[in-house]
């Protein structure tokens, strides 16, 4: 169930992160702000489908403290999809 409530909620067409906002998300994100890294992992992942940089933008979104962060992780563990971070 949660892996259906996740993806209708991550569709690509949904993802509002255009790649011209990356600079500032990537600059927010780094000074502690959890949903902007949030945003960068749902960037890679369902727009530029770079798996590595999604990786790594949603664990810094789970350490920052971004709630829909660890529901993602829980699905990419719960479905086995290969992280290197």
């Amino acid at each position: 169930m949660l892996g259906a409530v996740f993806l209708t909620g991550c569709a690509s067409n949904e993802v509002r992160v255009r790649a011209k906002d990356l600079p500032r998300l990537e600059q927010k994100a780094q000074e502690g702000d959890g949903q902007a890294a949030y945003r960068l992992y749902q960037y890679y992942e369902y727009k530029a489908y770079d798996a590595r940089q999604a990786a790594r933008w949603l664990k810094r979104a789970e350490q920052l403290g971004a709630k829909e962060a660890r529901q993602a992780q829980d699905y990419r563990f719960e479905y086995h999809v290969k992280s290197d971070f």
